[in-house]
């Protein structure tokens, strides 16, 4: 079968690594991505927009390309990485939300505290996320960007 699962082109492709379930999610060029459960008829989860019609669940994420998508190895979470300079993780198993857990910022001092402080400046080429990945030694803590 097939299902429309972003509105627009789609950028990035993973599946989830359930050996029960069909998991298919797609990032798109404007910041969308996508789940398509195809084995039931409906994704369960928080802040979702839901077409029950073919089990498609849709976030909007990003303001710019979803360069890279990809789960944990037991499938609890997922990462989505995109152009716009930041990176959030789906909670698959507890809140089925997506959270913050990266950000390219300017050098304003109220960005201080913030891992990406300086990486986005206007004076410079704006920084922007082109491709990550997990750290397969430490997949809940570790990741890989490159800018």
């Amino acid at each position: 079968s097939t299902a429309k699962v972003t509105p627009e082109r789609i950028f990035s492709i993973t599946c989830h690594p359930s050996r029960d379930h069909v998991i298919v999610c797609a990032g798109d060029k404007i910041g969308y991505v996508g789940m398509w459960k195809q084995d039931e008829s409906n994704l369960s989860t928080n802040n979702i927009t839901s077409n029950d019609d073919n089990a498609v669940s849709l976030f909007k994420l990003h303001n710019r390309p979803v360069s890279n998508l990809q789960w944990n190895n037991d499938g609890s979470q997922m990462t989505s990485i995109s152009y716009d300079g930041s990176v959030r993780r789906l909670d698959a198993n507890h809140t089925g939300t997506f959270q913050e857990v990266f950000a390219t910022y300017n050098s304003s001092t109220k960005y201080r505290d913030k891992i990406g402080h300086g990486f986005d400046d206007s004076d410079k080429k704006a920084a922007w996320l082109q491709y990550g990945c997990l750290d397969p030694r430490n997949q809940e803590q570790g990741m890989f960007l490159s800018t």
